[in-house]
């Protein structure tokens, strides 16, 4: 599901896109730990970040910090074998980091295919692991943005919208009644007190009486 709610974000995107506030042709999605292979997983599915038929991936770029051996139902290795030639990916990892080090060793003959020039797998002398990594290792973020910066940031394409867009079925849908509403208004109107009963019978006799 959480695979599904990443696919939501993006038609988020794609509502911003289409009100000009964004260029979704520069998107780029970066993972950490567990939300590397959660990127991954999505990043993988056929539809993901495509609007409609004949339409190919948003996704132009992906980086993945300290991905585990599987995630989401899903080996890292199988999911490296597809997302390596699709788009530019960048992998990073300590090199001590006792849950992601190994794995990333594995996929580095795939990440790092000489047909794919843009793809790149950073390793860091630690044993950090995902925001720790992301945080504390001094040339992440400089290393990420310059990965982005040639890979989407700067990417010469021009805005355009998408309104060729997959509609959205609803089903199930139940109208909710608003109970306590509904009970105030069809409760009876509170009886008046004697007092003002008699007084309200004084005011209608002076109303029929005619002027001398």
């Amino acid at each position: 599901m959480m695979v599904y709610d990443l696919q939501a974000a993006y038609w988020f995107l794609v509502d911003r896109t289409n009100r000009g506030e964004l260029n979704l042709a520069k998107l780029a999605v970066v993972g950490l730990g567990e939300g590397a292979n959660l990127a991954a997983a999505w990043a993988y599915q056929p539809a993901a970040a495509v609007t409609g038929q004949n339409r190919v991936s948003d996704l132009c770029a992906l980086v993945l910090i300290s991905p585990m051996a599987d995630g989401e139902g899903l080996v890292l290795s199988k999911v490296m074998s597809a997302l390596a030639p699709r788009f530019p990916l960048m992998v990073m990892v300590g090199a001590r980091d006792q849950a992601s080090s190994d794995p990333v060793r594995a996929v580095r003959p795939i990440v790092e295919n000489p047909l794919y020039k843009q793809n790149k797998i950073e390793t860091f002398d630690t044993p950090l692991h995902g925001y720790k990594l992301l945080r504390l290792e001094p040339k992440v973020t400089s290393l990420i943005t310059r990965f982005l910066e040639g890979t989407a940031k700067y990417k010469n394409v021009e805005w355009e919208p998408r309104y060729n867009l997959t509609p959205i079925g609803f089903k199930d849908v139940a109208i909710v009644l608003n109970k306590a509403g509904d009970a105030a208004k069809a409760a009876p109107a509170p009886a008046p007190a004697p007092g003002k009963e008699k007084e309200k019978d004084k005011e209608k006799e002076k109303q029929e009486v005619p002027p001398k």
